[in-house]
């Protein structure tokens, strides 16, 4: 994905992604950058609590991306909150 440079996936991959590069301690700012830059054009934005989740999880771990990108994922998760259990 980062060699063709196309980050225009699923919302909820993007989510599966963030949450496992966090918990894999890959820090690549330039991921977060491409997906960011993405954010506007992707169509596909349903997803669980759990995507929504790992998102978060993902930006708040690795200190990467822009408050942009926290506010997107938190919003998401706001949606999805009943999905959300212990």
């Amino acid at each position: 994905m980062k060699d063709k440079g196309s980050y225009k996936v699923p919302l909820r991959n993007v989510g599966y992604l963030l949450y496992h590069m966090a918990k894999s301690d890959i820090y690549d700012p330039a991921v977060y950058e491409g997906f960011e830059n993405a954010y506007r054009e992707i169509s596909s934005t349903k997803m669980t609590a759990r995507h929504s989740m790992g998102g978060m999880y993902g930006y708040y771990r690795s200190n990467q991306g822009t408050k942009y990108g926290v506010d997107l994922w938190e919003e998401h998760l706001q949606k999805n909150s009943a999905g959300l259990h212990i």
